[in-house]
């Protein structure tokens, strides 16, 4: 379910709020449009939800790594700058930069890349009093050597439950105690098989039930956020229906941190 009406399902879900996408550049980044901004706003008052975050997908797109002056770099860099200004405008406390795909930290050279980036960002940021969550493929040690380059208050590290299982084989309930301090917001999802997001949380092998006991043991108390892609395959051969299996998702991971 994508817009604002997304509100109301959730609520209906028995969902405590939704992570925004920052939009795309092909749909000229929506989460900028005012009229958009007002009605994601009037439905979450109405419908007594949050919005934790905002997610700047463009990266996955547009290579933030690429030479200064290429129009690839411009647009990712865009997409960070515009999901920060909705962010602001929204009372949205958190933005989310990944590196995966195009974006993804391949060399020394993109570190160093990401290193300035980062700075950069939180310095855009914090006089809006927004966090930065970077969420990528290092390693544990590599996060805290990023965060020590750095070295910015308003920066810290998005946990997924699959994804450096997946990209890297860490694994992720070790990266948990090394972070912890630095965690600011988690996604859960699942995967059997290198499969992303391919299993109900806890089916697949990427360790999820013991990444949420390290974060249950050490008091995690931020947001979880549920990213399986419930309408995609493989996840969607399991039910075509998306919100049964959204359910069983949800139904899962209260029972076990309740």
């Amino acid at each position: 379910m994508k817009g604002p009406y997304a509100c109301k399902t959730v609520s209906e879900l028995g969902l405590d709020g939704i992570q925004l996408s920052g939009g795309y550049h092909k749909t000229g980044f929506h989460i900028s449009q005012g009229m958009i901004q007002k009605a994601y706003m009037e439905l979450r008052k109405m419908y007594n939800i949050s919005f934790p975050s905002i997610d700047i997908r463009e990266l996955d797109y547009s290579n933030v790594f690429g030479p200064k002056d290429s129009r690839d770099t411009e647009i990712a860099l865009y997409a960070i700058k515009s999901g920060i200004d909705a962010a602001s405008y929204m009372n949205i406390p958190l933005v989310l930069v990944p590196n995966f795909e195009k974006s993804l930290v391949k060399s020394k050279e993109d570190f160093k890349k990401l290193t300035k980036i980062l700075k950069d960002t939180c310095d855009y940021a914090q006089d809006k009093n927004i966090i930065i969550a970077s969420e990528n493929t290092l390693s544990a040690d590599e996060n805290l050597l990023l965060l020590k380059k750095v070295k910015k208050p308003n920066l810290k590290i998005y946990l997924d439950t699959q994804n450096p299982y997946l990209h890297k084989g860490y694994n992720i309930s070790e990266m948990i105690e090394k972070l912890f301090p630095y965690i600011v917001e988690v996604h859960v999802k699942d995967g059997k098989n290198k499969d992303l997001s391919g299993a109900i949380i806890g089916e697949g092998d990427s360790g999820f039930y013991k990444s949420i006991e390290t974060l249950k043991r050490l008091n995690y108390s931020g947001w979880i956020i549920l990213e399986n892609y419930y309408d995609q395959e493989p996840l969607r051969l399991k039910n075509n229906n998306y919100f049964e299996l959204i359910t069983q998702d949800i139904e899962i991971l209260k029972n076990y941190l309740i």
